[in-house]
């Protein structure tokens, strides 16, 4: 995940002309690592920098692409999808997981809420391949 930030961070910064785009791109995906810190610790100061050298359209610019694209569409729709489609869990599990977990358990629901709804629905589906397959009635034969 942090090499698709840098590579989106770093389209997003050359094409609002920021400088050293390569170099910021690079500690934007270093950034995104962190589950602290964050993507915007890096594009929010460059966007204040680009406005305050009085580009004030590439600093708008760069702020609208952070936050939807990098903290908004990668951590909620890409990683989810991307999770979803490697472990072969539902991307809407894993999502909801990610909404509901901080509500009910706090901060350490980043971490519980997705895992503890995808072993629910990974029993829930396991279950009911077992119920369809006909085992709930198999009896097993006396040997004489």
């Amino acid at each position: 995940m942090s090499i698709i930030i840098a590579s989106l961070s770093f389209v997003g910064y050359s094409v609002f002309g920021v400088p050293h785009a390569f170099l910021l791109a690079i500690l934007t995906g270093l950034f995104g690592i962190l589950p602290i810190f964050g993507v915007w610790m890096v594009y929010v100061p460059v966007a204040a920098s680009m406005y305050f050298q009085g580009n004030t359209f590439a600093a708008a610019g760069i702020m609208i692409f952070g936050v939807l694209v990098l903290t908004i569409f990668v951590p909620f729709i890409l990683q989810p999808y991307l999770g979803a489609k490697k472990s072969g869990v539902s991307a809407l599990t894993i999502l909801l997981g990610f909404f509901s977990g901080p509500v009910i358990f706090g901060a350490k629901g980043l971490l519980l809420g997705p895992i503890l709804l995808v072993i629910t629905e990974t029993i829930i589906v396991e279950y009911m391949r077992y119920r369809i397959s006909g085992h709930e009635n198999f009896v097993p034969e006396k040997e004489s």
